[in-house]
């Protein structure tokens, strides 16, 4: 009995390390996973800094921009003013002119 006993324990202690052994392969590859996802947890996080850096750089732009689509709608707003002074200008010299035109036909009429 005691040697059953013996060959008993023994067969314990032989899976006990088994168990163990794959205990430590299995903490192992925890181990090798933890690695990675820190890796990875790292690489996200220099995406996500560039992207910001990114996002940055857009607002800059989309600012400029939009102050350069100010100046852009000021001159645009001057154009059309001094457009519109210009038709005016050359309606008022034509109409001078026509009343010239009218004044000397009647001149010339009043002639003969």
């Amino acid at each position: 009995e005691i040697l059953l006993q013996n060959s008993q324990l023994q067969a314990d202690i032989d899976r006990l390390a088994q168990i163990k052994t794959e205990l430590q392969a299995s903490q192992a590859e925890v181990v090798r996973e933890e690695m990675e996802l820190e890796r990875l947890v790292k690489k996200q996080k220099n995406r996500i800094k560039a992207l910001n850096a990114e996002k940055e750089k857009l607002h800059g732009t989309i600012e400029t921009m939009a102050h350069e689509a100010s100046e852009v709608k000021e001159i645009a707003r001057k154009l059309v003013a001094d457009l519109h002074q210009q038709k005016k200008n050359a309606q008022s010299q034509l109409q001078s002119e026509m009343d010239a035109v009218k004044a000397d036909m009647e001149q010339l009429k009043s002639h003969h």
